[in-house]
């Protein structure tokens, strides 16, 4: 195993979550904290139909290993995706290997509490939205974008 995933493995852990397997805090996180690295293979122009992969730019996808590729949506989450560079690293800089400061990293939106399950908005186009069953009180009732919520109607 190598650093990078020894760490991962100390602060997260794959277990039953919302829907399927989901990823959970081991250790508590406080607001901003960035909690690791999604690594992954990423594809261009190529639309891959498998359950983990995002776009990761315009005409990227990605398809995060574990344990990122866990993530379950909520409409009530508690992370979000951050694309870092060494300059804007948040942490103390020895702590982290210099090769891995820029990328993409999961970070806390608020304050998270060790066995709390990480999600995040998967802000799908309503064209591709499903029916939502994270469980929030302001679930949406459709995994899809806020922003896509009108268009869903007439879809339907």
């Amino acid at each position: 195993m190598n650093k990078q995933s020894e760490c991962e493995a100390e602060v997260v852990r794959v277990g039953e979550g919302i829907a399927g397997s989901g990823v959970f805090a081991s250790i508590a996180f406080p607001a901003t904290a960035v909690i690791g690295q999604i690594k992954g293979d990423l594809f261009q122009n190529e639309r891959l139909e498998t359950e983990y992969t995002f776009q990761a730019a315009e005409g990227y996808q990605l398809e995060p290993h574990a344990p990122f590729r866990f993530l379950n949506h909520s409409c009530d989450h508690n992370c979000e995706f951050d694309w870092m560079t060494a300059s804007d690293w948040k942490g103390d800089p020895e702590s982290v290997d210099a090769r891995s400061r820029g990328g993409l990293y999961l970070s806390a939106l608020r304050n998270i509490s060790p066995g709390e399950e990480l999600t995040i908005d998967y802000n799908w186009p309503a064209e591709y939205a499903i029916k939502c069953e994270c469980g929030a009180k302001n679930c949406r009732g459709y995994v899809v974008s806020i922003d896509e919520i009108g268009k869903l109607k007439s879809l339907t």
